[in-house]
This record gives C-alpha cells, sequence and structure tokens, in this order.
C-alpha cells in the first residue's frame, strides 16, 4: 500500500540526532542522487497527497491527515536538495 511506502520514506528522511550529530548519508544520497527519486518521488508524493482524499478505508478520515502530514515533511526536506 502506498501509506505504508510514505512511512518509510518518512522514517528515513534526514534528522538531527538529539546529540546534534547528523544522521548517516546514505538515505540522503538515495533520495538526493538516485535518478528514478530524482524524477519520480515528489510527482508520486503529490499524485499521493491527492488522491488520499478518495480511500475508501473506514478510519480514512483519521488516516489521510497522518498520511499528508508525513508526505508534508517530506516534501519540506526535498524543497531543500538542488535536484528536486
Amino acid at each position: 500500500k502506498r501509506a505504508d511506502m510514505v512511512e518509510v520514506l518518512h522514517a528515513c528522511i534526514p534528522r538531527e540526532s538529539q546529540h546534534g550529530m547528523p544522521p548517516p548519508k546514505s538515505v540522503q544520497l538515495l533520495l538526493e542522487v538516485y535518478p528514478l527519486a530524482v524524477k519520480h518521488l515528489v510527482p508520486n508524493l503529490l499524485k499521493l497527497y491527492v488522491d488520499i482524499e478518495f480511500t475508501g478505508s473506514h478510519t480514512q478520515f483519521y488516516d489521510k491527515f497522518n498520511i499528508r502530514h508525513n508526505i508534508g515533511e517530506i516534501l519540506e526536506y526535498l524543497w531543500g536538495v538542488h535536484a528536486h
């Protein structure tokens, strides 16, 4: 399910650790340099942001806010990446 992938991506975006140390660069490089990510990630995240409105889940009202929040944070991170 696409929402699960959003959770994985959200967990992988680089953040400052509690001790002020930057996170590992491996995932950061994947999101910033990998050609398929550069080409498809932002358009598909935006599509999912809209599509989530029409989900048929019985918990859709609450789920869509969590998913959109995660997508928003991913897009905010990617906004600062030159390749995107």
